[in-house]
């Protein structure tokens, strides 16, 4: 987009109304790039123009007259030493850094160099929190916008990174507003019920804002039978009507296995 500046423009246009004259010469284009002049000419808006196009970084680097102070070069452009005119980084603050985020904030301005005349972005200069909350086009819901060091960034209410293991808390009004806590992992707290397990499907990431995980994805799958173990080696029986009665020990698992017994097996 910055380059554009310095492109041959496509159209050149001339409107005339009220104050103008009928008389004047109207003005045409004659060219959209170098090729359409000749040999000794060059393409300026339009119009073809004795003389060599100035050379400028990354647009015109051939065929072309190289700069010797920066008054040769375009507006918001810079004279290099190899004689390239250095295209301006910016026109505006808008194409410069502007994004809050927890530990990886930058925040920057568009200046003009005073010597050069070259714009380009700049880290901006802070004097209170209120500056920076202004400057940040979006902070990120749970952060903070505060001046360090004369720099914006954006911080958690914990004050910086907690530890392995350990998330921020950052929903206000919460318990835990503030503090650094367990990371309580994907699919935590889902109920799959006995003898199922939880599946993670897809693996969410912690909300700083809500101080709780979101976008996990959970399911559940059945747990496959457990061994039976070693039992019997201290048991008792009793016949109930029609049916035997065995109450075993089980050796392997601390548990007092129960089951009830015909011709058939028992059960």
């Amino acid at each position: 987009m910055i380059r554009a500046h310095y492109l041959a423009f496509l159209f050149a246009c001339v409107s005339a109304f009220g104050s103008c004259s009928c008389d004047d010469d109207p003005i045409t284009r004659q060219c959209i790039v170098h090729a359409d002049c000749g040999a000794d000419e060059f393409c300026d808006d339009g119009i073809c123009r004795k003389g060599q196009p100035i050379c400028v970084k990354g647009v015109i680097e051939e065929n072309c007259k190289r700069c010797v102070e920066h008054s040769d070069c375009p507006d918001g452009a810079r004279c290099a030493r190899s004689g390239l005119c250095v295209p301006p980084k910016c026109d505006s603050d808008a194409d410069c850094a502007n994004h809050c985020a927890e530990q990886a904030s930058e925040l920057e301005i568009c200046q003009t160099d005073e010597d050069s005349g070259w714009r380009h972005c700049v880290a901006f200069a802070c004097d209170d929190d209120a500056t920076c909350v202004d400057a940040f086009t979006e902070i990120s819901e749970g952060l903070t916008a505060v001046c360090v060091a004369r720099g914006c960034r954006c911080r958690n209410p914990c004050g910086g990174v907690c530890g392995a293991g350990m998330v921020c808390c950052g929903a206000d009004g919460h318990p835990d507003y503030g503090q650094c806590i367990d990371d309580p992992g994907p699919c935590v707290g889902s109920n799959c019920g006995l003898g199922y397990t939880t599946r993670v499907d897809v693996e969410g990431a912690w909300s700083l804002a809500r101080c709780r995980r979101e976008g996990d994805d959970c399911g559940c799958d059945e747990l496959a039978p457990l061994a039976l173990g070693v039992a019997g080696i201290q048991s008792d029986l009793a016949v109930l009507r029609d049916q035997v009665v065995v109450a075993a020990y089980n050796s392997t698992y601390g548990d007092l296995m129960v089951g009830r017994g015909s011709a058939e097996g028992i059960a």
